[in-house]
């Protein structure tokens, strides 16, 4: 009996060694992961009307894993390029850059720098959108670049639009009636989405208008839904054409079954 208890010992002793072992592994091996970095949004949207000058707007490239979460001991250089191939915006016309190095820094214990750019008011298009394409190509240092923030699409609008008003449309629930309201330049929030309610209640959703390209950009349940939409400048009247797959649901628990193919609803601009 006591050498089975000697035995016994030393069979828990020896895991107890290899469990130490492969946790000080694990730890060590998340201390050296490296770093991975990206834009913090992967569209950004610029729009201005009139010629006030250049002006400085920043984007941040951030620290979004990696590490287990230690903070950086050393610089993180992010190299970056223009993807010539997708970008229509011109260096010179609607933008300029700070600096032309190709290379940003992030300093040791930060966890984001803020990538500089000029734009030039004068220099929007009034008539055309203009898009520059910035991709994060390397890290120099203890990091990487992660495959799905490695590209910014940063779009010039010279063009306004105005739509914020009270609106009707028959495909409206109850009232037929929706008020527009401008949450930023181009962009509305319509308080009444058409066809559908959520528990009796008008479902608001947002939409984009760049120089006459209408995009339904967010409702409550944004992965059910995809939209754009037309706008009439003699009439005043928007008409929104999307589809929301069968089989979803909204945050509260109502269900719904609202079939394809695409249906349109038409705004009316109440005088």
């Amino acid at each position: 009996m006591k050498k089975f208890k000697t035995i016994f010992t030393v069979v828990i002793l020896s895991l107890l060694t290899v469990s130490c072992i492969v946790d000080d592994e694990v730890d060590q091996d998340f201390s050296q992961s490296p770093y991975i970095v990206g834009f913090a949004g992967k569209k950004a949207l610029v729009s201005y009307f009139e010629d006030i000058g250049p002006v400085e707007q920043g984007y941040n490239v951030n620290i979004i894993g990696g590490n287990a979460g230690r903070a950086t001991t050393g610089d993180l250089l992010v190299n970056y390029v223009v993807d010539t191939e997708a970008s229509t915006a011109t260096e010179g016309q609607e933008f300029d850059f700070v600096d032309t190095s190709g290379v940003l820094r992030i300093p040791a214990g930060a966890d984001f720098a803020t990538f500089p750019l000029i734009v030039n008011t004068g220099g929007l298009d009034p008539d055309m959108p203009t898009i520059l394409r910035l991709k994060l190509t390397s890290v120099q240092g203890n990091g990487v670049v992660s495959s799905l923030n490695n590209v910014l699409d940063i779009t010039f609008v010279g063009c306004q639009s105005d739509h914020a008003g009270e609106y009707f449309s028959n495909e409206v629930p109850n009232d037929g009636l929706a008020t527009i309201t401008q949450l930023a330049p181009n962009t509305y929030e319509v308080s009444a989405l058409p066809f559908l309610t959520s528990g009796g209640n008008k479902i608001p959703f947002t939409f984009e208008n760049i120089c006459g390209d209408i995009t339904i950009t967010g409702i409550p349940f944004s992965n059910l839904i995809i939209g754009s939409g037309s706008y009439d400048e003699t009439t005043g009247v928007l008409s929104f054409n999307y589809t929301i797959y069968s089989g979803g649901s909204v945050s509260d628990g109502v269900l719904f079954d609202f079939s394809s193919p695409a249906d349109t609803a038409f705004y009316a601009p109440i005088p």
